[in-house]
């Protein structure tokens, strides 16, 4: 695993919020591409045993550049992508320079920075999108031309055309180098200090039940953002023990209360068509809206609000605090 033998990379890791990562070492003559995405995305790859890259042309500062669109492909229409403007930075040479390459292995990360898949693989694509990469400028950054290419990329790839599939650069899997079954458990203090926390935490890939998974996730996530005090998982209503929300956090001026809703991570799921996913998504989203009505009344009958998180009972001070949902 990457991470095993490159602990260094990891604050780059947690550096990068999502997408493509290049990475070359002096006792390695095999580039790495580690790529941070969603579950779903690493599950696409997974199946379909490899990815694609386009190389959007995009005009920016009055000039022609390009961006890298990575899809994956749990939809032959509307696949999972990432977005990755490239600039005349280290970052984007390395990357450019990686996408010229024969060979390379690849390493799939989540949100959370967990490895869960690699693969040594090699690279396809058309003479003309070898020429188009090499010879391409890469432009100054700035912030105007950032959001003008997500933006172009986004648009240029919901038109795109047969004939821009067939250009795509096709990163194709070959040997794991990481076992596809992965179980891992987190016992580090210091991401389980949360309120409710069993001091332990598990994941995996494939994802049969996905409600206690996602809401874990979901509290790593705010472990950035709030002080481990401030969270709380699974809080009780103390009158019939059942669930306020799935998580809330409260701070010295707001009380977020947070109902998550997913879907099993399994090659059936994905494989459902769009329409189908999205009136699932629909369905969710009614129901969370209407668990967390359900929260607000609880927590509005009562001064302080009592709940059981842990198998204590707690109470919190709710008045004068603004509500988020």
């Amino acid at each position: 695993m990457l991470t095993f033998l490159h602990p260094e990379v990891m604050p780059l890791l947690h550096d990068l919020p999502m997408g493509l990562l290049p990475l070359w070492f002096d006792d390695d003559d095999r580039p790495k591409l580690v790529i941070k995405a969603s579950k779903e995305a690493l599950l696409a790859a997974k199946l379909n045993r490899g990815f694609k890259i386009y190389a959007a042309p995009i005009v920016t500062q009055n000039n022609q550049t390009m961006g890298l669109v990575t899809a994956f492909f749990d939809d032959e229409d509307e696949p999972l992508v990432a977005f990755t403007p490239m600039f005349a930075e280290p970052s984007g040479h390395d990357l450019r320079r990686v996408l010229l390459c024969s060979n390379l292995d690849v390493h799939f990360f989540d949100e959370n920075n967990r490895e869960l898949l690699g693969y040594a693989a090699h690279i396809q694509y058309l003479s003309s999108t070898r020429d188009f990469i090499e010879q391409t400028a890469l432009l100054s950054y700035d912030k105007a031309s950032a959001r003008a290419s997500l933006d172009q990329m986004a648009h240029w790839f919901s038109l795109r055309t047969s004939q821009d599939d067939s250009a795509a650069i096709s990163v194709i899997f070959g040997a794991n180098l990481v076992p596809e079954d992965l179980f891992i458990q987190d016992i580090r203090p210091e991401n389980h200090s949360y309120q409710g926390s069993q001091s332990f935490s598990f994941s995996e890939l494939v994802r049969q039940e996905p409600g206690p998974f996602q809401e874990r996730d979901i509290v790593q996530l705010l472990h950035r953002v709030f002080p481990p005090e401030e969270i709380y998982l699974g809080p009780l209503r103390v009158t019939d023990r059942e669930e306020i929300t799935d998580v809330l956090v409260v701070t010295g001026s707001h009380a977020l209360f947070i109902q998550a809703k997913d879907s099993p991570n399994t090659e059936r799921v994905l494989r459902n068509s769009i329409s189908r996913k999205k009136a699932t998504a629909k369905k969710s989203l009614t129901k969370a809206v209407d668990q967390v009505r359900g929260a607000l009344r609880y927590a509005k009958s009562m001064a302080p609000m009592k709940m059981i998180v842990g198998g204590k009972e707690t109470e919190l001070m709710l008045d004068g605090l603004n509500y988020a949902l």
